[in-house]
């Protein structure tokens, strides 16, 4: 916004692409103005409005949960990376999605990664940080009935934002829900964090690779096994000789 005032912009009138703000999706439409609406008004606890969007939130997350976890949701081991895949279906041009997130989320853990999935029927209509949102929304109203389960959604939204965040577009997203929010209402929670999230391992919040040493590092960095190894590389430099300058 900051760059758009630069150039005499009003950052609230900028298009979205709709890959990020879902605005060409009727039902992530309506649930947009409702959050944005909602969070305008202070993310009041109670009131019809309020009731009717955890309603909506709710039915999104049943939805769409298989793209983030199996049955029942309450391990590590339930962690699904469809939503990875959803997202590669946007970026099939990018070099960097296959050098980098395929290969970190679906090689290095020894998962078949289905380039296919994003245009399947099933995940027709996908949109990813309206879920993001949705996980949001329903941690708020779930606070006052569970403080663990609140805690759940919020991980959930954190772990959907990447690996080093690598996700995590959600000022230029649309949608009314920040990084900030989630982590500091997750470090609010961090006295009770084993409680809260019992059964999810404390490694899935990933330390960076650099930690484990540089052959750990540069063992994550290789191209074998990527549409990339097999792309033409740029051979070296032809460098002409200087010519002989007599003084």
């Amino acid at each position: 916004s900051v760059h758009a005032q630069s150039l005499g912009l009003d950052s609230h009138r900028l298009w979205i692409p709709p890959e990020l703000d879902c605005s060409d999706r009727p039902e992530w439409e309506a649930f947009r103005q409702g959050v944005q609406r909602h969070a305008r008004e202070g993310w009041p606890a109670s009131g019809r409005q309020a009731e009717d969007l955890e309603a909506a939130a709710a039915e999104l997350w049943r939805h769409w949960r298989h793209l983030v976890c199996s049955d029942p949701c309450r391990t590590s081991e339930d962690l699904r990376w469809g939503f990875v895949e959803a997202l590669g279906g946007l970026c099939h041009d990018s070099a960097q999605f296959d050098r980098y997130v395929v290969v970190h989320y679906f090689d290095n853990r020894g998962l078949l990664y289905n380039a296919e999935a994003a245009q399947s029927e099933e995940n027709a209509g996908f949109c990813f940080y309206g879920l993001v949102t949705a996980l949001v929304v329903l941690a708020q109203f779930e606070f006052a009935r569970s403080v663990a389960s609140a805690g759940r959604f919020l991980f959930l939204a954190f772990t959907m934002l990447g690996d080093y965040f690598v996700f995590d577009w959600l000022e230029s997203s649309g949608w009314p829900v920040r990084l900030l929010d989630i982590n500091n209402h997750l470090l609010i929670l961090a006295s009770t964090w084993q409680p809260l999230l019992l059964g999810w391992r404390s490694a899935q919040l990933f330390r960076h690779p650099g930690e484990e040493g540089s052959q750990a590092l540069r063992s994550l960095q290789r191209w074998a096994g990527t549409g990339e190894a097999a792309k033409p590389t740029l051979g070296p430099a032809k460098v002409a000789a200087a010519p002989e300058v007599v003084v």
